[in-house]
């Protein structure tokens, strides 16, 4: 997805902010043809394509077509259009809470597996995002093994955790709505 630079990097079948609409739904459903058993898709890179409502919209319901596949947004900026959009679809919607890797430094990258467990511990999920580089796998081989407070779901699973937390947190703010209404109602 276009960024705001670096787009030399972009590679075939990137989405940008000039492709009208057929050809941006075009290349998003060769892409999703391209890969088999597919779960969901992310904007790697794609700080100035997520910013744009409608191409988000199109990005939503073209996903919305294909299933059940969800998405799952970088946020490579914080104006980013993309959870409203899911939402607004009804595609299922996962942010990043932590990028792993932007330095590459030991020490830096187990620090972020840290904040990534804190997370998950007070929120009870949290998604990170990394690359492959060597460091990475390092600190991820050595880390994984010891995770005795957290464990490791597949973005499907966790996916459905999101849904159901965000579905306990409503039913539990109408029951106390509800409750609220009934003790004024026999005063």
């Amino acid at each position: 997805m276009e960024a705001q630079g670096h787009n030399n990097l972009l590679g075939p079948g990137a989405l940008d902010t000039e492709m009208p609409y057929a050809e941006y739904t075009a290349a998003i459903r060769r892409a999703i043809a391209d890969v088999p058993h597919l779960t969901g898709v992310n904007n790697h890179m794609g700080s100035l394509l997520t910013q744009d409502p409608t191409r988000m919209r199109w990005l939503m319901e073209t996903l919305d077509e294909n299933g059940d596949l969800l998405y799952i947004d970088s946020r490579t900026t914080s104006h980013s259009a993309a959870g409203p959009a899911a939402r607004n679809v009804g595609v299922p919607y996962l942010a990043r809470d932590v990028f792993l890797d932007n330095v590459r430094e030991f020490e830096y990258i187990d620090a972020r597996v840290d904040e990534l467990i804190e997370t998950a511990l007070r929120r009870g999920y949290a998604l990170a995002i990394a690359h492959p580089h060597p460091e990475t796998l390092e600190v991820l081989r050595a880390r994984l093994g010891n995770l005795d407070r957290v464990r490791v779901v597949t973005l499907a699973d966790l996916a459905q955790v999101r849904t159901c937390t965000a579905l306990l947190k409503s039913s539990a703010a109408a029951e106390s709505n509800h409750n609220r209404y009934d003790s004024e109602s026999t005063e």
